[in-house]
């Protein structure tokens, strides 16, 4: 049966992780070392094996790609962060004490922020990116904590809201080997 691997890596911590950032461009930070490691974990993972690159349009996924050489990842909007529509770039504090934040956090499974998208819509983007891909030998893709929970959701075959309490780390890949076709893993 063939196989290929998929890498998932999220980008580096913003540097101001109390505002609300879904789509927002916001400047990251990182040691060189996390980068040095994460070039070196990719390179073991692909050796000898024909890669492709993909990226979130998010400047803060195609910084990643930037710092580790890859010049030209191949970027899809379907990788993008969750959308939270009005509520982008306004801090978490001031956010809780909204009436509709509030309600939103009470049903987040199936709630919409204002202007935003839904759990149900994020997760219709991850699988739409999956059940299109012609995979190569390896797929890395550079994108966002949402992204990753939605794609782990489908791939472990969990539900999205047990795999939203789980932590992504910051530029550490996390690594399937899958059987080929895909078709055969989505529903």
């Amino acid at each position: 049966m063939k196989q290929f691997r998929l890498l998932l890596v999220r980008h580096a911590p913003a540097v101001d992780a109390s505002i609300c950032y879904g789509r927002c461009d916001v400047k990251t930070h990182a040691p060189p070392e996390d980068y040095r490691r994460l070039s070196h974990t990719i390179s073991e993972l692909s050796k000898g094996k024909k890669t492709r690159i993909w990226s979130s349009p998010a400047l803060r996924c195609l910084e990643v790609t930037q710092k580790l050489g890859f010049t030209s990842p191949q970027q899809d909007p379907l990788l993008q962060e969750l959308n939270f529509g009005l509520w982008e770039g306004i801090a978490w504090k001031d956010l809780e004490k909204r009436e509709d934040f509030t309600r939103w956090m009470k049903n987040w499974q199936r709630a919409r922020p204002p202007e935003g998208e839904t759990l149900e819509e994020i997760m219709h983007r991850a699988s739409s990116w999956y059940k299109n891909l012609k995979p190569a030998e390896v797929e890395v893709v550079f994108t966002h904590a949402g992204i990753v929970r939605a794609l782990q959701s489908i791939l472990d075959k969990k539900r999205i809201q047990d795999v939203m309490s789980q932590k992504v780390p910051h530029l550490t890949p996390l690594v399937w080997d899958l059987p080929f076709p895909i078709e055969a893993r989505c529903s």
